[in-house]
């Protein structure tokens, strides 16, 4: 059980975090998946591997296949799906405690470590038959060990350019039965239940963007605001129950996204060695 218990031990400390690169045999690494509408940057790490870093090297997944493509990641969001184990391992640790000793001339039996330390240490003290003051004595325990392997999606889409409604809206997904009626395209739309923007009012249902048929909020902000060299976009909203083609004015973040991939590049590339073959291009500016 010793032997088991210290290449256990010896085994975890030696394994690294799970480097950068391309998913191993063994699932751990990063993956990019092509999903509508937004495509999925995914890295998994082992147990030694920082929750941070797995975050990072995902993003810097999605911020590298776009620049592959000379193009900018638009990352919408950044989800944890890290996997937790719980499990007992059994610990042993040693105490060292004064053999049993009974004091004939004070009437007293001393086993206490506080009392065996005290007087070992200020008055050298030896019981009268010369047994070894202090024996080590071993004890088992269980100790439960949590262990974390990271996950962490980041879902993105590469644009050249993106605008923002820059406006506080809250949105509901209206399901196909109640919009068929007025569009008689089998698809739902998306009712607007709060907003600040001046060019969208509350009970307006979001049927399309730019040409854009929309039915989620994924699809809305994925279609809508990409790659327009225009300060408004075009919707179509259902109003007062009729169609109507409306002009939404929009704000340029393009500048705001690079410099959010810049920060996200510099920070991940610094734990990554330039020499090794899976150091992203990115990287290599």
């Amino acid at each position: 059980m010793k032997i088991l218990l210290l290449l256990v031990t010896l085994f975890s400390c030696s394994t690294p975090g799970t480097k950068y690169g391309p998913t191993q045999k063994n699932g751990l690494g990063l993956s990019v998946k092509q999903s509508e509408p937004w495509m999925e940057s995914h890295f998994k790490g082992n147990y030694n591997t920082d929750s941070s870093t797995a975050r990072n090297y995902a993003n810097l997944g999605a911020i590298d296949n776009c620049h592959l493509k000379n193009k900018i990641a638009f990352i919408s969001e950044t989800l944890d799906k890290s996997k937790q184990h719980h499990y007992n391992t059994l610990r042993s640790r040693v105490n060292y405690v004064r053999n049993p000793h009974y004091d004939r001339r004070h009437g007293r039996f001393y086993d206490n470590l506080y009392y065996n330390s005290y007087h070992y240490h200020h008055f050298g003290y030896q019981n009268p038959y010369g047994l070894s003051l202090f024996v080590p004595l071993r004890t088992y325990y269980n100790q439960s060990v949590k262990v974390q392997y990271p996950h962490f999606i980041s879902k993105f889409i590469c644009v050249d350019n993106y605008k923002s409604l820059e406006a506080d809206i809250e949105l509901e997904v209206i399901p196909k039965e109640f919009v068929h009626t007025f569009t008689s395209d089998f698809k739902g739309g998306l009712l607007i239940k709060k907003s600040s923007h001046p060019d969208l009012k509350v009970g307006d249902l979001l049927l399309e963007v730019n040409n854009s048929r929309v039915e989620t909020k994924e699809e809305l902000y994925a279609l809508g605001f990409k790659n327009t060299s225009s300060n408004s976009i075009t919707a179509k909203v259902l109003r007062n129950k009729s169609i109507s083609t409306i002009s939404i004015n929009v704000k340029d973040i393009t500048d705001h996204i690079k410099k959010t991939n810049v920060q996200i590049v510099d920070k991940s590339c610094m734990l990554i060695d330039p020499k090794s073959t899976n150091s992203p291009a990115i990287c290599k500016k």
